[in-house]
């Protein structure tokens, strides 16, 4: 950060502020009031900034909620990718559903306003009838977004995958069936479509910039929000 600011004039004032690139909730509360006040030293965070955080159910305490509370946050991903225990066998990622439900609606008690479920379809031993009850688990839910991700096989770049078997995966029409079924049921459920990936609830910020023609994209997904310069800060930032 220090580096950064060496280079630019003035205080940069931040419209959109992102914790990401993985989970940030591994560090502990502490840690994470640190980074944010150290942030604050070098960059003014405007009052009406986007503040967004990605969260692993699985690393993520009361503790953490509370503080991102305090520190308003307002949007919040949380990482889901599939709750059937055998498909998170395969992928080696264990997420206990009723984890996730309770964490989320701690999350609405805290009055975050925004709350996006980060889907994967695409896994290995997902099937259609699996899937459908995965997507009605969320449905049940209701978050604020929905981004559905396709899977990417790459072990090249993502080591960890090397360890799934590729015979699992689905075909590339069984993939399209699973990813059409999805597009059904949150159309069906009063979400709509934003873009080829992204589905948001017609109230949600997302859904009124579509309709007034606001809609942008960037690293993280569209966006409500056009800002003219971005800064990336860490080894897989994208600036």
């Amino acid at each position: 950060m220090a580096l950064v600011r060496e280079q630019i004039k003035g205080k940069p004032s931040v419209i959109q502020y992102h914790w990401g690139g993985g989970t940030p909730t591994y560090f502990t509360p502490e840690q994470l009031r640190w980074l944010h006040e150290t942030v604050q030293h070098y960059f003014t965070i405007l009052p009406d900034a986007e503040r967004a955080v990605e969260i692993d159910p699985r690393t993520t305490s009361r503790a953490h909620i509370d503080l991102l509370a305090e520190l308003d946050f307002n949007r919040l991903s949380m990482g889901v990718q599939d709750f059937t225990p055998a498909v998170q066998e395969a992928i080696h990622r264990h997420q206990d559903e009723a984890l996730t439900r309770t964490l989320y609606e701690y999350c609405r008690a805290r009055d975050l306003a925004s709350i996006n479920f980060d889907l994967i379809y695409g896994l290995p031993r997902q099937t259609p009838e699996s899937f459908d009850r995965n997507l009605a688990s969320v449905l049940l839910l209701r978050p604020d977004r929905v981004a559905l991700y396709s899977y990417a096989h790459v072990p090249w770049v993502k080591g960890h995958q090397k360890k799934i078997d590729t015979e699992e995966l689905p075909g590339t029409e069984a993939k399209f069936e699973l990813f059409a079924r999805a597009v059904r049921a949150f159309k069906a459920s009063g979400y709509r479509q934003i873009g080829m990936d992204h589905f948001a609830l017609p109230d949600d910020e997302l859904s009124q910039a579509l309709d007034h023609r606001r809609l942008h994209r960037n690293f993280m997904g569209y966006t409500a929000q056009r800002t003219p310069n971005m800064i990336g800060l860490g080894i897989s930032a994208i600036g």
